[in-house]
């Protein structure tokens, strides 16, 4: 199984397909299985001609009435390309394809629909697929409407069909209980689990998102506090915002390759043209550990 999970790395590694990361939630209409009970679906095109040329256009999701595709979460496994997205209000849809480039042109199917008046009712940010140990995971942010109540949720597959039916468990969140968003899960090689966000230090908006991780003794479970491993300390990170100055660091994404683990991240503000990745290293494996990540621009 190979991850192309969203945000930063799949701005990364298909910023010419998807439109830019930071738009907004499309106008169009996904068929809702969270309700209508359709999951399950065979929404794979018809297998191309291998001697075909492979011809697509870019970007393969493009921006309608100034809506984009913003924060996109792709998992290739078994053969198929699955991505996540937010639909604000209307939830979490998944779309499934044989190739990349035909993702924005099959059914993205609602495989969860939030239930009025609770603090994960409202701004669903970033859902983030995984499939740890077999079992698929989604990770997204949500509030009830204020976004200084922004917190990270966590649902589970049903069945081995991430097009299917889901659970929601709630809250994912540390003891700080500070606010979240962008969540990711790393699985070490040796099978352990950390997760990786953006939050705020305290519970006010001092205009600085920080990168902090936290061991997980299981998908569900947050094990031990959260340590700060990323400050937007440099002139690229930092942007306007009005009259205000906000330094920004968000949307982890991590790729591992023997013993060195990359983190790609975002940087600046996302509604500016600054906005922009920049790259935390570890190559000692002691991921909780400050010292032992180091940063650069890409």
């Amino acid at each position: 199984m190979t991850m192309l999970t969203p945000k930063i790395l799949s701005c990364l590694l298909t910023a010419l397909a998807v439109a830019a990361c930071g738009g907004g939630q499309p106008p169009d209409a996904p068929v809702d299985t969270a309700q209508s009970g359709a999951a399950g679906q065979n929404l794979a095109p018809q297998a191309a001609d291998a001697t075909a040329p492979v011809l697509f256009q870019n970007p393969f999701v493009p921006s309608v009435n100034g809506f984009a595709a913003a924060d996109p979460s792709i998992v290739f496994s078994e053969g198929y390309y699955y991505w996540a997205r937010s639909l604000g209000p209307r939830g979490i849809g998944i779309a499934k394809s044989r190739r990349l480039q035909d993702l924005g042109g099959v059914p993205m199917i609602v495989v969860y629909r939030p239930e009025p008046g609770h603090m994960y009712s409202k701004d669903i940010w970033a859902p983030e697929l995984k499939r740890i140990d077999g079992q698929w995971y989604i990770y997204f942010a949500a509030d009830d409407g204020g976004n200084e109540q922004h917190r990270m949720f966590v649902l589970s597959a049903d069945s081995a069909d991430p097009q299917g039916g889901w659970t929601n468990h709630g809250k994912l969140s540390t003891p700080d209980d500070a606010w979240a968003i962008d969540g990711t899960v790393l699985q070490k090689t040796d099978g352990s689990l950390y997760f990786i966000w953006s939050g705020w230090e305290g519970p006010v908006n001092r205009h600085e998102q920080l990168l902090y991780i936290a061991p997980m003794s299981d998908p569900l479970t947050i094990s031990g506090k959260r340590v700060r491993i990323a400050t937007p300390t440099y002139p690229w990170e930092q942007s306007m915002l009005g009259a205000d100055e906000v330094w920004i660091n968000e949307a982890p994404e991590t790729i591992q390759k023997n013993a060195t683990i990359n983190l790609v991240y975002s940087a600046a503000g996302s509604w500016s043209r600054y906005y922009k990745l920049g790259l935390l290293t570890n190559t000692d494996g002691q991921v909780l550990n400050p010292g032992s990540w180091t940063k650069r621009a890409l």
